[in-house]
This record gives structure tokens, sequence and C-alpha cells, in this order.
């Protein structure tokens, strides 16, 4: 059954937590939240509006990459993906890296 609610307390955390292969938030947040040494970072704007975007655009200090896709095969680390998942080469060469993080991030509720 659908429980719609968070499972941390908002949906800035609830999407961090979301992208994790395990149900440790706290683990979620130290992996992919943003330190002082990070080098990329992925913005999601939710329910957003021009004025929203432009305010997150403000607050980060660099280069923006419009072309989400392609820019996060660019600028992916793939070993450190397999390693974050548990995904071995095996796996890799019968399907996509994509298909085997979403996998991870479905089936975490389930094991």
């Amino acid at each position: 059954m659908f429980d719609s609610s968070l499972a941390s307390r908002n949906v800035n955390t609830e999407i961090l937590y979301n992208l994790s292969a395990t149900r440790n938030i706290g683990k979620a947040l130290k992996t992919f939240g943003i330190t002082e040494a990070s080098d990329y970072v992925l913005a999601v704007v939710m329910n957003s509006t021009a004025e929203a975007v432009g305010r997150v655009r403000d607050a980060i200090a660099g280069e923006e990459v419009v072309d989400v896709e392609n820019g996060l095969r660019e600028y992916a680390d793939k070993g450190r993906i397999c390693s974050q998942y548990g995904i071995e080469e095996k796996e890799r060469s019968a399907g996509s890296l994509v298909d085997s993080v979403v996998t991870r991030i479905a089936c975490r509720d389930i094991l």
C-alpha cells in the first residue's frame, strides 16, 4: 500500500533520501549532500517558478549545464556510482548503469 508520508522532515531531504540505496537518512545526507568540497551540484527545484529557479541559479557559483541528461553522463563518476550501489561489472555488462541504479533504489524497501 502507498504511504504518502515523508520518511524525512522535508521534501528536500526526501529527494536525497530517495536517491540512496539504503534506508538510512543520515547516510543519504552524507553521501548526496553538498559540502565545501563539492565540485558538481544537481539542483532540483520543486513546483518551480521562474523566480524560484532564478534564486537557485544566483545561489550557486559555477557553470550551468542545461542539458542534464548529457551533463550527468559527462560528469558522473561511474566507478563511484557502482561502488555506492554495489553494482558489479557482470551486472553492468548485462544492462545499463541507470537500470542498475534504479533497480537498487526501487528494491531497497523490499529487502
